[in-house]
């Protein structure tokens, strides 16, 4: 599984997940402070800015209170979404089939 993080002027950070590797709440823990590190390399003026809005999904390792935390230490606004993505219909999820080569 490929793990990424980006922003508008591309991508910041990435890690490549072992084949059966699950994401739990102590890993995307560990993986967001490794996102903080290499955004602060990368882009500093970016990442250190009041106003950052950081988007993911609202799967169970997310949505923890640990994460909740870190998130809030690390001053992001999270957008969180519609647990279901209801403008998409099942026919439209064949436009993303690419995503499988990735």
């Amino acid at each position: 599984m490929l793990c990424a993080w980006w922003d508008w002027k591309g991508i910041i950070h990435k890690e490549l997940l072992p084949p059966g590797k699950a994401i739990n709440w102590d890993l995307y823990r560990r993986q967001l402070k490794r996102f903080k590190q290499e955004g602060e390399k990368i882009r500093p003026v970016s990442i250190n800015r009041k106003g950052v809005v950081f988007h993911h999904d609202n799967a169970r390792p997310h949505t923890s209170l640990v994460i909740r935390q870190i998130l809030r230490e690390f001053d992001l606004e999270v957008l969180m979404h519609h647990h279901i993505a209801l403008n998409l219909h099942p026919e439209f999820f064949a436009c993303f089939g690419f995503f499988r080569f990735l």
